[in-house]
Protein backbone atom coordinates (compact mmCIF):
# COMPACT_ATOMS: atom_id res chain seq x y z
CA UNK A 1 0.00 0.00 0.00
CA UNK A 2 1.37 3.37 -1.12
CA UNK A 3 1.27 6.48 1.36
CA UNK A 4 -0.40 8.79 -1.49
CA UNK A 5 -3.38 5.97 -1.03
CA UNK A 6 -3.49 5.92 2.35
CA UNK A 7 -3.92 10.02 2.22
CA UNK A 8 -6.30 9.72 -0.53
CA UNK A 9 -8.64 7.69 1.44
CA UNK A 10 -8.20 9.68 4.86
CA UNK A 11 -8.91 12.89 2.79
CA UNK A 12 -12.25 11.34 1.03
CA UNK A 13 -13.15 10.85 4.93
CA UNK A 14 -12.53 14.12 5.69
CA UNK A 15 -14.81 15.37 3.26
CA UNK A 16 -17.47 12.85 3.88
CA UNK A 17 -16.90 13.94 7.61
CA UNK A 18 -16.33 17.96 6.90
CA UNK A 19 -13.76 17.87 9.54
CA UNK A 20 -9.90 18.84 8.75
CA UNK A 21 -8.31 19.03 12.08
CA UNK A 22 -5.10 17.54 12.72
CA UNK A 23 -6.43 15.67 15.41
CA UNK A 24 -9.37 13.83 13.16
CA UNK A 25 -6.28 13.01 10.18
CA UNK A 26 -4.12 11.90 12.94
CA UNK A 27 -7.21 9.75 14.37
CA UNK A 28 -8.70 8.45 11.02
CA UNK A 29 -4.79 7.90 9.74
CA UNK A 30 -4.40 5.27 12.24
CA UNK A 31 -7.09 3.60 12.14
CA UNK A 32 -6.73 3.27 9.10
CA UNK A 33 -3.32 1.77 9.11
CA UNK A 34 -4.48 -0.68 11.60
CA UNK A 35 -7.29 -1.86 9.37
CA UNK A 36 -5.06 -2.33 6.47
CA UNK A 37 -2.35 -3.96 9.13
CA UNK A 38 -5.20 -6.44 10.30
CA UNK A 39 -5.89 -7.63 6.77
CA UNK A 40 -2.30 -8.34 6.21
CA UNK A 41 -1.12 -5.34 3.85
CA UNK A 42 2.43 -3.78 3.90
CA UNK A 43 1.70 -0.05 5.60
CA UNK A 44 4.67 1.91 4.89
CA UNK A 45 6.42 4.32 7.49
CA UNK A 46 4.81 7.78 8.25
CA UNK A 47 5.35 10.69 10.40
CA UNK A 48 2.75 12.63 11.49
CA UNK A 49 3.69 15.83 9.85
CA UNK A 50 4.09 14.02 6.78
CA UNK A 51 0.92 12.22 7.20
CA UNK A 52 -0.94 15.93 7.87
CA UNK A 53 0.54 17.15 4.85
CA UNK A 54 -0.49 14.41 2.36
CA UNK A 55 -3.80 14.36 3.90
CA UNK A 56 -4.16 18.30 3.10
CA UNK A 57 -2.78 18.36 -0.39
CA UNK A 58 -4.98 15.31 -1.33
CA UNK A 59 -8.25 17.31 0.40
CA UNK A 60 -6.96 20.55 -1.60
CA UNK A 61 -7.03 18.31 -4.98
CA UNK A 62 -10.57 16.81 -4.12
CA UNK A 63 -11.69 20.18 -3.69
CA UNK A 64 -10.40 21.38 -7.11
CA UNK A 65 -12.13 18.92 -8.91
CA UNK A 66 -15.62 19.07 -6.86
CA UNK A 67 -16.03 23.03 -8.14
CA UNK A 68 -16.86 23.98 -11.70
Amino acid sequence: MRTQQIHKAVAKECLAIGSDSRKYILSAYTAYCIALKHDGKDVPLWTEGGAIKGVHREIEKLRKNLVP
